[in-house]
Order: structure tokens, then C-alpha cells, then sequence
């Protein structure tokens, strides 16, 4: 009986030590896509002629993707900042907003019209890394942000 309260209280600890708090996700992340996988997940979907457009251009998106820095600032308040930096302009600023519900966090533009952010889903905060899931809890794991 003492093992089994024991476990149980052990369980009960080690989970909300796990739970991330939204001051674990304060502070800028680097936005990285691997961009050849994710174009190759995209296109399984499509017919041989999309396939053979989307192969055709994937070398150019690739290569245009590693120009680009974009790089997310989770602030108090639920502000986020998103810097988009592109190789040899000047870093654009934009404010969004944010939102973490039970680990999930959200971003959200909706205050912005200047930006449209195509995210139906939400991120996790693992081993250091925002992981991306779709809106029905799949793993997006060409996409993911590293603390800067």
C-alpha cells in the first residue's frame, strides 16, 4: 500500500514539474524549416503534374528559405514579436498576440492586419524546442523554433 501511494504522489510531482509555464517560452526563437522535407511531405498529395511543378521549384524555394530569418519574441502580456529579416533588407517588426492553454501555445495575428499567420495549430515546449502540431495533434516535425 505505501508503494503504491508512493507512486502515485511521485507521478503526481514529476508531472507538473513537467508542465511548461508561459515564462519558459518568454524570450526570441528562431523559426527553422527543413523546407526539402517539408515540400516532400506537401506533395504526396498532389497529382504527377503538381509533383513535377513542386520538384522544378523546390531547389529555388530552398535556396530563397536560407535568406530569410524569422525569429519570434515572447513577451508578458501575451505579445509576441515577430522580426522577418531577409537578406540584405531591413528586419521587419510585426506584433501579434499568444496564448498557452494546458502546454499548448497559440499564436494569433488577428489584432494585425498587416500579417496573416496560416498556423490552425499550436506548439509545445520539448527538450528546449517549440514543436509544431496541426490542429489535430500531429506532430509537424520539419517545423520548430531553437531559443536564440
Amino acid at each position: 500500500m505505501k508503494t503504491l501511494l508512493f507512486s502515485l504522489v511521485f507521478l503526481t510531482l514529476n508531472s507538473s514539474f513537467s508542465m511548461n509555464k508561459e515564462k519558459d517560452v518568454y524570450g526570441k526563437w528562431k523559426l527553422e524549416i527543413n523546407m526539402k522535407e517539408k515540400l516532400k511531405k506537401e506533395s504526396k498529395e498532389l497529382n504527377l503534374l503538381e509533383r513535377m511543378i513542386v520538384g522544378g521549384v523546390s531547389g529555388m524555394v530552398e535556396s530563397v528559405w536560407e535568406e530569410i530569418d524569422i525569429t519570434f519574441e515572447f513577451k508578458k502580456n501575451n505579445e509576441v514579436l515577430l522580426y522577418v529579416k531577409v537578406e540584405g533588407d531591413e528586419t521587419k517588426v510585426e506584433e501579434l498576440t499568444w496564448y498557452m492553454d494546458n502546454g499548448k501555445i497559440y499564436i494569433d495575428d488577428i489584432n494585425n492586419p498587416n500579417i496573416n499567420i496560416d498556423n490552425d495549430g499550436y506548439w509545445r515546449l520539448k527538450d528546449d524546442k517549440l514543436l509544431s502540431f496541426s490542429d489535430n495533434g500531429e506532430l509537424e516535425k520539419e517545423v520548430f523554433m531553437i531559443r536564440k
